[in-house]
């Protein structure tokens, strides 16, 4: 019979989640995330297992894995999963029990760590009358993994007893490969010293490992390694003479077991002998630790030791190493162990570096030609990085990623070596902690929070993971994560004072005011506000391409203008809107430093960046600033010297706001920043707009949509004057996709229109962003891939009305990858007065002429004089229409030497992939004429007009799709757009030449009468929405408040 033990037993969920299979885990968390019959006891179980924080991140992960599935598309290939050494866990039976062991902090606590002990073989068991077996993987580490990969793979986890000789681990394998997948590919992604089972079962089974391979490489036959110990780790030596935490940790955990004990034990395990580091790798001083005599008393086994050195031998075959077949993502910027010095026996010092993971250094795990890979993360969590897991899908399938760097990250922060006394001091302290958990649970005085605090600490020393904090904890964990934080060693303390400022940042009198901007977004709120006082020379600098805003890039402008008091104006760069994370404070505030500091300043004021709504909140803000600030001041030490750091704030709700967060920070810190505080009002004053804007200049009006599209993948974002929406996620079947544009692109009847553009906008829009729709403009920024769907035609209901995009809301588009491109030289806006070029089937080919084309030219020669006669406008036009008045030559000489406010071209357009830029209007099979050629010395028109088909007549092959169609339109916006056009209207695919003509009528009619594009456009599509779907095929790449021509005098209004 099987000891009852005292204390507490262990929790129902620990069996419930420990016993479920992994399609099993993955239905339970999609059930409690619907919100199915069995959602209170599985979701109860598994946040009870695994916290509410991992849980819901799994839930997330569980429900891309429903999604992606529910498609029924065949799975990209096969994925074995390997984990690292004690990843796996071990089940004991005795006496036909089952018992596990690793890793139950209530087994560990009665002394379980004694039913693990191996003979001295390393391969039985030193009780013959216990089983020990692998029964899975530990999925408070691996779940993540597992969850990720089995969205698109047919994935198999693989445990192993990583106690005993890894050549027992790659038989299994083995096994496992012909049992599962006998003469299928399969890829291995391997864990830690997963990554070595891999390697010896290659050296193994080298037939095996070549039947693998898929020709391709893409459903099998590649091995990705995160952090593997290839050349072992001293962190193994660390852990044999009982320096390492996991041992401490152990032993004060064992109420049975005494350290010198656990250690025997642990030093019985021949696999953990396997990880020392590598003879070929050691220098001749080191080399001693493979003589057991140098150990002194410590229990080492002589013959695990030899086997050990062979191992390492053997592992040096080139079959092992192969650099078309393998990758290896190496962890960095954590403090890990790079050397021993043995100055007599069993007396071991290690020395550190942060060229590592925590537990494997880049020397020993970087094999030679294996293409490398570089995470910010600790060892035990590489495996849970969410770029990580990227990058493993997209090496699996091309061999290579841009998730990842490729040289060691930089940090954001300068990390110190942590000294060996404070380490040790650190580690007893938390060794004691753990100690007087497992004796409370003996005498049952512990909570569960308790417990599962204890088993955390353990699994972050066993796995080298981050520590166990989180701000989802319960409140007795969150208590316990206090008391370990204090006890932690502090860098060196940082004094700062901070001024809170209720005020306008106007009036803040300083050397700089800091604000942050988003990268090709206008100036709102407090840049708006600077943009104001400056007399909008923020925007203008933005219009011309001179401020980027990339994620920490630092713009100084110097101020001249009585209306703003600080004496400069620091323009903090934050990136793309919907991307600003937490961390991105860091960078932002240390880079502000630096430069701050540089010129000599002890203070600057600022706003709490990216503290608005749908941002961060004021108190991740405030402390991402602060530590910014902190770092930088740590790492130029004495080359400078900031004293005060001004926090301005308008709202007085929020002033108060900011007043307690700073109060809290004080009093939580850990001594490494020391604050004094204090706060102040300005006195107010009236700031009244500019009278006079000296040019046209681009304001964040309505809201603005970013769109990417990852495969079957959508990703949005927003941004208005009030809010940001962070990136939401969608996953989509491209084949509705696809096959609803169509169906716009045919509908005849506007109930047609509406029911597919409802269908469009409900199958793809988060419901979230129903607010940001219903402003208007509504600006799509989009990139080729994006622009592909006819988004003017998506459509939703409001107040019993179908509402379209397009001429419902003002529908622009923008490219992302020129959201600050160079301007081109857009002649000054002189009132009521236009120049005009237009162009209209110029082609000399019969095959290539388009009648209509010629027609619609001709009307819009017209409408420009009824114009110009209607409203007595100085309109100058220049008519090209027909091959005989369109020699290429004379265009271009004449595009040169005039400088037009408008050219519209009617006819063939082509759009060549492969080289954009020879991209352009056919003005004959012979002749295309480019962005490039058009515009080379950049002098540019406020608005080309391309009703230029695709159809595809200078190529061989089939005509193209609608999504080709629109995809050419984009290419060739885009080709304009580096040119230096702002404002381009072209037609998406054919469209109706009556239809058309009747568009281009109201659309300049609405231009020349001084209204924006954006209306303008929008109303000409009102004016043939009844008339098939033409008026979808318009799209407008550009700028929705921009106006074609100014009027002053009597022609306004």
């Amino acid at each position: 019979m099987k000891r009852k033990q005292r204390g507490a037993k262990s929790h129902d969920s620990d069996r419930v989640v420990r016993e479920m299979g992994w399609d099993e885990f993955e239905a339970a968390l999609s059930r409690s995330a619907r919100g199915g019959k069995s959602r209170a006891a599985s979701e109860h179980a598994l946040r009870d297992q695994f916290g509410s924080e991992q849980f819901e991140r799994l839930q997330r992960l569980a429900e891309r894995v429903r999604s992606v599935r529910s498609k029924r598309e065949p799975l990209r290939g096969n994925v074995i999963f390997i984990p690292g050494i004690m990843g796996s866990e071990l089940t004991v039976t005795d006496d036909g029990d089952e018992d596990r062991v690793w890793i139950s902090f209530l087994r560990l606590m009665w002394g379980g760590i004694d039913k693990l002990r191996l003979a001295k073989d390393g391969v039985q068991e030193a009780d013959s009358n216990l089983r020990v077996q692998a029964s899975g993987l530990d999925k408070r580490s691996y779940a993540e993994t597992i969850l990720w990969l089995k969205a698109y793979w047919n994935v198999e986890p693989f445990a192993y007893d990583w106690r005993k000789d890894l050549d027992q681990a790659a038989e299994r394998l083995k096994d496992l490969v012909e049992t599962k997948f006998k003469n299928q590919p399969v890829h291995l992604v391997a864990h830690s010293m997963g990554g070595l089972v891999s390697r010896n079962f290659i050296r193994l089974y080298p037939k095996m490992w070549k039947s693998m391979l898929e020709p391709k490489k893409v459903q099998g036959g590649r091995l990705i390694m995160l952090g593997t110990p290839n050349y072992g780790s001293y962190a193994i030596a660390q852990a044999m003479v009982a320096k390492e935490k996991l041992v401490k940790w152990l032993a004060a955990a064992d109420l049975r077991h005494d350290l010198d004990e656990v250690l025997e034990v642990l030093n019985g395990f021949v696999g953990s002998y396997q990880l020392l580091p590598s003879p070929a790798k050691l220098p001749a001083s080191e080399h001693a630790i493979y003589t057991s005599s140098n150990w002194g008393s410590y229990p080492v086994v002589a013959s695990h030791l030899i086997r050990a050195r062979k191992f390492h031998e053997d592992l040096e075959a080139s079959a092992t190493i192969d650099p078309e077949r393998m990758t290896y993502i190496a962890g960095c910027n954590h403090e890990t162990l790079s050397g021993v010095t043995i100055s007599g026996p069993g007396r071991f010092e290690f020395d550190t570096t942060l060229k590592g993971d925590g537990r494997v250094t880049h020397a020993l795990g970087l094999l030679p030609g294996v293409p490398t890979y570089y995470v910010d993360e600790i060892h035990g969590d590489l495996q849970k990085h969410e770029q990580v897991l990227e990058a493993i899908d997209e090496i699996l399938r091309t061999g290579k990623t841009g998730a990842l760097a490729t040289e060691p990250v930089a940090v954001r922060a300068v990390r110190a070596l942590t000294s060996t006394r404070a380490r040790a001091v650190q580690d007893r302290q938390d060794a004691e902690q753990i100690r007087r958990i497992a004796e409370e649970t003996k005498a049952e005085r512990s909570s569960a929070a308790d417990r599962r605090r204890a088993e955390a600490m353990l699994r972050q020393a066993i796995m080298a993971q981050a520590s166990p904090v989180s701000r989802t904890m319960t409140d007795a964990v969150r208590t316990a994560s206090r008391v370990w934080a204090a006890q932690r060693s502090v860098p060196e303390p940082i004094a700062l004072k901070i001024e809170v400022v209720h005020g306008d940042i106007r009036d803040m009198k300083a050397p700089a005011v800091v604000a942050g901007h988003y990268r090709g977004v206008p100036p709102v709120r407090a840049v708006g506000a600077l943009d104001q006082a400056l007399e909008f020379w923020i925007s203008r600098a933005v219009k011309r391409g001179m401020i980027g805003g990339g994620l920490g890039e630092v713009f100084l402008i110097p101020n001249t203008h009585r209306s703003l008091a600080a004496d400069n104006v620091i323009l903090a760069g934050m990136g793309e809107y919907g991307r600003f994370h937490r961390e991105d404070v860091d960078l932002l505030f240390a880079n502000v430093t630096y430069g701050v500091t540089a010129l000599g300043w002890r203070t600057f004021a600022t706003v709490v960046v990216a503290s608005g709504e749908g941002n961060l909140s004021l108190e991740q803000a405030i402390e991402g600033m602060l530590e910014g600030v902190a770092s930088a001041l740590r790492r130029i030490k004495g080359h400078g010297r900031l004293e005060t750091i001004q926090i301005v704030e308008y709202d007085k709700g929020r002033f108060k706001e900011i007043k307690k967060i700073l109060d809290t920070i004080k009093a939580g810190s850990d001594g490494s920043l020391i604050l004094t505080l204090s706060s102040r009002q300005l006195p107010k004053r009236t700031h009244g707009r500019p009278t006079t804007q000296p040019e046209q200049v681009e304001m964040l009006e309505g809201s603005r949509v970013t769109i990417e599209r990852d495969h079957d993948g959508f990703r949005f974002s927003a941004i208005t004057k009030q809010a940001v929406i962070p990136v939401r996620e969608m996953s989509i079947q491209s084949s509705y996709v696809d096959g609803i544009a169509d169906f716009l692109r045919e509908a005849r009847t506007l109930e047609e229109q509406s029911k597919y553009g409802k269908l469009f906008h409900t199958y793809l829009m988060p419901e979230d962003f129903q607010d940001t729709l219903d402003m208007t403009p509504l600006t799509l920024m989009v990139d080729r891939a994006t622009a592909a769907f006819p988004w003017e035609m998506a459509a939703f209901e409001r107040h019993g009305k179908v509402v379209f995009y397009g001429p419902g809301r003002h529908l622009t588009r923008q490219f992302r990858t020129t959201l600050s491109g160079a301007p081109g030289l857009i002649a000054p806006s002189i009132p009521n007065r236009l120049r005009v070029l237009v162009i209209a089937d110029p082609a000399p080919e019969a095959e290539l002429q388009l009648p209509g084309a010629r027609e619609e030219g001709r009307e819009v020669v017209k409408i420009m004089r009824e114009m110009q006669e209607q409203q007595g406008l100085d309109i100058t036009i220049e008519q090209r229409i027909g091959a005989n008045e369109c020699d290429p030559v004379e265009l271009l000489a004449l595009i040169l030497s005039e400088e037009f406010d408008l050219i519209h071209y009617s006819g063939h357009g082509d759009f060549d992939e492969k080289n954009p830029a020879k991209s352009g209007w056919i003005l004959g099979k012979e002749h295309v004429l480019s962005a490039r050629d058009i515009f080379r010395a950049r002098r540019v028109p406020r608005l080309v007009f391309a009703n230029a088909c695709f159809s595809g007549v200078i190529r061989s092959g089939k005509p193209f799709t609608l999504q080709e169609s629109n995809r050419n339109l984009a290419g060739l916006a885009q080709a304009f757009f580096e040119r230096g056009v702002e404002n381009y209207i072209g037609t998406g695919w054919p469209v109706d030449d009556a239809a058309a003509l009747e568009l281009a009528k109201v659309f300049y009619a609405e231009a020349l009468s001084g209204e924006e594009l954006g209306p303008s456009l929008s109303k000409a599509r009102e004016a043939i929405l009844t008339l098939g779907s033409t008026w979808g095929a318009y799209q407008h790449y550009g700028q929705a408040t921009a106006k074609l021509i100014s009027l002053s005098g009597k022609h306004v209004g």
